[in-house]
């Protein structure tokens, strides 16, 4: 059966959705293993015709980010078009931010982000030189900040592929130029494994005496989320 999206009935889905979120919190499911995510040329042009919105900071430095609605729209095109549905496309359809374990409301800028890069633009933090890592990153607000503060570099992780393909990294393309973009790193899945790929980078510049710094917002909404530190 191919993949399509329809409207249903909201009480339907909503009940729908309250029985997958207690069935996925309740039961042990494996993990997406962490992996690097490499930005390539051709994503400069997935920013034509796009429309973004603009955030403009208390110090008066502006921030972009491509519309959330014009990429779920294109991941609904995707899914119908492939037949198929991925994790965020299947959150999509039941009209939810959040499907603990298979989605993790990446799509969404949510407030506590705009609130935290706001914060941080307050506290004159000097990032020149400065190693930073943004955990849960969506639309990467407050990595993006640092890394227009000229951070040495800036690593960014989201729990779905398809969000740092198709919002985070295109949102650096937004804001930075081409020599910026080879200062970050892109990474999906779960965090305990992340670490693996984070080490050897961690070792590599030890020896520059460079800060770390690591940032992140709402991100404890699941008990055993607290169990995969970094």
């Amino acid at each position: 059966m191919s993949f399509k999206f329809e409207p249903s009935d909201s009480s339907d889905a909503s009940d729908q959705f309250a029985g997958t979120v207690k069935e996925n919190c309740c039961k042990e499911i494996a993990a997406i293993p962490a992996k690097e995510i490499y930005a390539v040329r051709e994503l400069y042009e997935s920013l034509i015709g796009k429309k973004t919105k603009k955030y403009t900071l208390g110090n008066g430095k502006v921030l972009l980010s491509i519309s959330s609605a014009d990429v779920e729209l294109e991941i609904r095109h995707a899914a119908t078009a492939a037949g198929k549905a991925t994790a965020v496309a299947e959150a999509l359809s039941a009209e939810t931010d959040l499907l603990p374990h298979v989605y993790e409301g990446g799509l969404k800028v949510w407030e506590c982000s705009v609130d935290l890069t706001e914060y941080i633009s307050t506290l004159g933090t000097k990032f020149e030189g400065q190693r930073v890592l943004e955990l849960g990153c969506g639309s990467g607000l407050p990595g993006l900040y640092a890394l227009t503060e000229d951070a040495q570099t800036v690593h960014f992780q989201d729990y779905n592929e398809e969000v740092i393909q198709r919002l985070t990294i295109p949102n650096v393309l937004l804001n930075a130029d081409e020599r910026k973009l080879g200062s970050c790193r892109f990474f999906s899945g779960d965090w305990e494994s992340l670490r693996n790929l984070l080490l050897p980078s961690v070792v590599e510049a030890s020896d520059a005496r460079s800060s770390k710094i690591s940032c992140s917002q709402d991100l404890l909404f699941w008990s055993r989320r607290g169990d995969k530190r970094i």
